[in-house]
């Protein structure tokens, strides 16, 4: 009889650890960040009274009305709960667990997609640790975010990814479709699978990738969504350039560079890991950010960061390439006296400036007629910003090491030419 073995895999306690971050993160979100799902708060998020919060009158107004998954769920699960009898407190509660639910979906799909890209224990994990300290995710339900079906977005994202990784061609076909269902920022799964995915012909990659923009197209026929201005999001964004700006720094904030670090010298990380992952992600990576900057521009609102945040598997992987490759020297300088210092006198300038400003901040801001936690931003864009600048003195030993190896080259050439004239 074989001895039993009580110690837990690593694997899953930090999937249980990650699970337990995550509703952590939900409530701090919907407590302490101004989140809106609450009972007296959820009402004006899906325009229903919170008398009646399962009205949800904004499913039935375009686009979302074409998003039907996330409220098929909802709905469906609240009917079968209540039978005949409408009950609002149990509408909250499930639309709280599901929103919850999704949200650990998310992290849990992320963390076996980053393991499919070849990481380990440790880098998943911190993988998982920038998802959750973005602000898409720590302030997912904080006006202007409106994060609703979004979750279960990054959760088919995900998955549909690590189909593609483990060419399980079928369930990518079925997330594919499902994805048309909850939102159409989806349809970036076909595009990927028909211009990145070299294992099957192009007749077949072209006939797969169509059926869900036929299943998309089909919708808008089948359902009369009323009359809306597809470009108000480019008109807003036109009209507030700097928010433009803003909301899309503090999306990535200390990850762009690494990410832009880590497209430019693509063919230097690709050559050290030679596999298919790898190649698609960083062959890919450029594309796939410029096609949802620019369908966010015209189609979208900047200042919503859920949209431009669909990007996160591709920013945060790549970042962590970057980490994990100049990890070393990263480590040297964070226990330098000097970058002690420099850490310590920014914390105080940034936590001073970031006080005055939370409590003089009406002098500087128009008032909004949307209950926007001006407080809530404010704090957020100074420590997303802090963490950015505290970077500053590694992206300079991650740049500047193209230069040093040359240097290091040349002065090894240099000796040995010496050495042999010496001889």
């Amino acid at each position: 009889m074989k001895k039993y073995n009580s110690a837990m895999n690593p694997t899953l306690k930090q999937v249980i650890l990650l699970v337990f971050i995550t509703i952590t993160v939900f409530f701090l979100s919907n407590t302490f960040f101004g989140g809106y799902i609450t009972p007296d708060r959820l009402g004006s998020e899906i325009s229903a009274s919170p008398e009646a919060l399962y009205e949800w009158h904004l499913s039935q107004k375009a686009p979302f009305q074409y998003r039907l998954l996330f409220p098929a769920i909802v709905q469906g699960s609240w009917q079968l709960l209540t039978a005949d009898q409408p009950d609002n407190e149990v509408f909250f509660y499930v639309y709280q667990g599901w929103s919850l639910f999704f949200l650990i979906t998310a992290v849990i799909s992320f963390y076996f997609l980053i393991q499919a890209f070849g990481f380990n224990q440790r880098w998943r994990l911190w993988g998982c640790l920038f998802f959750l300290i973005s602000p898409p995710v720590l302030l997912a339900y904080t006006l202007p975010v409106h994060t609703r079906e979004d979750t279960l977005g990054y959760t088919l994202l995900c998955v549909g990814l690590l189909c593609l990784m483990h060419q399980r061609i079928f369930l990518f076909f079925l997330v594919t479709l499902l994805g048309v269902l909850c939102r159409e920022t989806l349809l970036i799964l076909p595009f990927i699978f028909l211009f990145f995915i070299p294992f099957r012909n192009i007749a077949f990659r072209t006939g797969l990738a169509a059926m869900p923009v036929l299943l998309w197209i089909s919708l808008r026929f089948w359902i009369d969504g009323g009359v809306y201005d597809p470009l108000e999001g480019l008109k807003w964004n036109l009209a507030n350039l700097e928010q433009v700006v803003g909301f899309s720094f503090i999306t990535f904030h200390f990850m762009w560079l690494l990410f832009f670090y880590g497209l430019l010298h693509r063919q230097s990380f690709i050559r050290n890991n030679a596999d298919f992952p790898t190649q698609f992600l960083f062959q890919s990576g450029f594309i796939i950010f410029c096609l949802i900057v620019i369908t966010t521009f015209i189609g979208g609102i900047f200042n919503e960061i859920r949209l431009l945040f669909l990007m996160f598997p591709w920013v945060i992987m790549i970042a962590l390439h970057v980490l994990r490759m100049y990890q070393n020297r990263i480590s040297a300088a964070l226990q330098h006296k000097k970058y002690q210092v420099y850490l310590l006198i920014n914390v105080l300038v940034f936590g001073v400036a970031c006080i005055y400003l939370v409590q003089h901040y009406q002098q500087f801001l128009d008032p909004s007629r949307y209950a926007i936690p001006f407080q809530v931003w404010i704090v957020a864009t100074f420590v997303y910003v802090l963490i950015t600048v505290l970077f500053i003195p590694l992206y300079y030993k991650i740049f500047t090491r193209r230069t040093i190896v040359v240097k290091e080259n040349m002065r090894n050439i240099i000796s040995f030419c010496l050495a042999s004239f010496l001889k």
